[in-house]
């Protein structure tokens, strides 16, 4: 995760949050992994809030990994 400044409001820690995921289809078959980027907000008087920002596909794959990389969350 990385802190990001700026973002969320009244949120008092931001964290840009990514990594991949390998989900099921309405079949029940893995479809392989997807790249995904996100944001977590923690405030001290609301529950943490997890936002999904983008879930990748193979037209967007490195519009992802790239916009994660940028925020240094990204190998």
């Amino acid at each position: 995760m990385h802190e990001v400044t700026g973002e969320g409001g009244s949120f008092d820690l931001n964290h840009v949050v990514c990594g991949t995921i390998n989900a099921k289809n309405g079949f029940g078959g893995y479809v392989g992994t997807a790249p995904f980027i996100g944001f977590l907000a923690i405030s001290r008087d609301k529950p943490p809030r997890f936002k999904l920002s983008d879930l990748g596909s193979p037209d967007n794959y490195y519009t992802i990994t790239k916009r994660c990389r940028e925020h240094g969350v990204w190998p």
